[in-house]
């Protein structure tokens, strides 16, 4: 099962457009990253924000210095591996964020995120 909080649908969407303004992507290869993300949309767990998610999101952003949407993306995937009682594979391409995953508990994706993105500064 993959699961998601509500508010990465716009985050997506940013990541693909800042991807093509850094030329990462073409707008052909983000346009078509969009589209299967649109598809499979409906097939993902939407993991729901409560006042709860909430006020640990702002327990992370102030602790770890994170921004304000991913420390509420964090704080959803711990309480939805709380409330499942199953380990959370997180994924994220930030350092900060990948690096504050693994320190609440969550299994982090990429495994070895540091070394991937030397590889793609690189290539």
């Amino acid at each position: 099962m993959v699961g998601t909080a509500l508010i990465s649908h716009p985050e997506v969407v940013a990541a693909l457009a800042k991807a093509v303004r850094v030329q990462a992507l073409t707008q052909e290869g983000a346009s078509a990253c969009r589209q299967v993300f649109r598809e499979e949309w409906h097939d993902l767990m939407r993991v729901q924000l409560t006042e709860i998610a909430v006020i640990r999101a702002d327990t992370l952003a102030w602790g770890h210095g994170l921004h304000g949407y991913d420390a509420v993306r964090l704080a959803a995937a711990s309480l939805w591996q709380g409330a499942m009682g199953e380990q959370v594979t997180f994924s994220t391409f930030d350092r900060r964020l990948w690096e504050t995953a693994k320190r609440v508990g969550l299994t982090h994706h990429p495994a070895d995120l540091p070394a991937l993105l030397e590889a793609w500064k690189a290539a």
